[in-house]
């Protein structure tokens, strides 16, 4: 097999697992139980058709708790912390 076929064989098995992971994190968090589907297989079903549309992406949704704290919050990330501290610091030797 080339090696080219190993790292697709590879890519595609790992994101099968993050599509498992996907649909069982959804399951937990929503439960199938007041959601209004019929029987649990129901909603895996829904639960692994959301999963494969969503599979590469880590939150569950993106609302004010679960999304980009930057967006709502208007947090700075570390890196950018980091540079407005290194650049306080320039200026103070700068103007002495």
């Amino acid at each position: 097999m080339s090696r080219q076929k190993q790292k697709e064989l590879a890519r595609r098995r790992r994101n099968d697992k993050f599509r498992r992971r996907r649909a069982k994190r959804t399951y937990i968090l929503w439960a199938w139980s007041g959601s209004g589907f019929k029987s649990r297989e129901d909603f895996m079903e829904w639960a692994e058709k959301i999963a494969t549309k969503t599979g590469d992406i880590r939150k569950v949704c993106s609302c004010s708790m679960c999304g980009n704290p930057r967006r709502y919050y208007g947090d700075k990330t570390k890196h950018e912390i980091l540079f407005e501290e290194e650049y306080r610091e320039a200026l103070k030797d700068v103007t002495g």
